[in-house]
């Protein structure tokens, strides 16, 4: 890999390959979905690893070597000197490996509600205090605390949103089905039927073959009884 090159330990890399392996894409053209096609090369879409390259990364070495470092090596307590020395740090590495956000415009978080929003967005304000301040046992707990609460909160959210939309549907089979395949990112593989040798006949109608189905397997019971 060519992380590799670049100094990365083995066992990062090893996680990284493993997290790969068995990586496979599929194309849709009009409804219909292909085979799964194995993926060799490159990275998936919105991966960390995917703005790493010799010209970020040589970027990142030159931003590094033209720190001054002034306010680090003249700190001489150590927690002060290492917070302060982690934070130029990330500074340089998300101004160079910025993060990249997919947006899933088919896939709308309904159960996402305003306190919910204001919850993450503290949790988000505890983890930056919690790291400017690791000696502080009694904020860290307090963060881990936070956390364990709003992670109920998230999953009880999701489960009565889910509920109430089984609940208020017509089929809730179907629904359930559907909400599955939406949560674990499953496609249905779609089998379009242009014409059925029904009998003496050929079917192209949409609706005479399906109820050419609908009466096939409704009477198949009574024809295999009668044998």
């Amino acid at each position: 890999m060519e992380v590799k090159r670049y100094g990365v330990p083995t066992q990062i890399v090893d996680l990284i390959r493993e997290s790969y392996r068995g990586y496979v894409c599929r194309a849709v053209h009009e409804g219909c979905v292909s085979e799964p096609i194995p993926v060799w090369t490159g990275v998936r879409q919105g991966c960390i690893l995917s703005p790493i390259n010799d010209s970020t990364i040589n970027s990142f070495m030159s931003e590094l070597q033209d720190e001054l470092w002034d306010q680090v090596m003249n700190t001489f307590n150590t927690n002060e000197t290492f917070n302060l020395f982690l934070d130029t740090l990330i500074k340089h590495f998300e101004a160079t490996f910025p993060i990249t956000y997919i947006n899933h415009k088919n896939r709308q978080n309904n159960w996402i509600s305003k306190g919910i929003r204001i919850s993450c967005k503290k949790k988000r304000d505890l983890y930056t205090l919690c790291r400017n301040n690791r000696d502080n046992t009694q904020m860290t707990r307090y963060y881990k605390k936070y956390c364990r609460i709003l992670n109920k909160v998230i999953k009880q959210a999701k489960r009565q949103y889910i509920h109430n939309i089984i609940a208020s549907s017509f089929n809730k089979a179907k629904t359930a089905w559907r909400i599955i395949r939406e949560n674990s990112g499953v496609t249905p593989h779609l089998d379009i039927i242009d014409d059925l040798n029904c009998g003496n006949s050929i079917l192209r109608n949409p609706k005479d073959i399906a109820h050419a189905f609908n009466n096939h397997f409704s009477n198949i019971s009574i024809s295999l009884g009668t044998k």
